[in-house]
């Protein structure tokens, strides 16, 4: 995965933008509260946290929960 490179590489900003391509692809195709559509956010979120970018991170990763949640319902 391209993505998973970047970041091992700390290619933190292209990694991001690997991970969003992903995430975007997996919501139009999936649905945005499909596990593998929240995998790919969360892993944007933590590129967002690696580059420094903690509140949009943090938010991210609020949104993220809170599809879980409502999914396993």
């Amino acid at each position: 995965e391209v993505a998973v490179a970047l970041g091992w590489l700390g290619r933190w900003a292209a990694a991001l933008t690997e991970y969003r391509l992903v995430a975007a692809a997996r919501e139009r195709v999936l649905g945005p509260d499909r596990p593998d559509t929240l995998v790919a956010r969360d892993d944007e979120a933590h590129c967002l946290e690696q580059l420094g970018r903690a509140a949009e991170a943090a938010e991210l990763y609020r949104r993220v929960a809170t599809l879980r949640s409502v999914a396993a319902r």
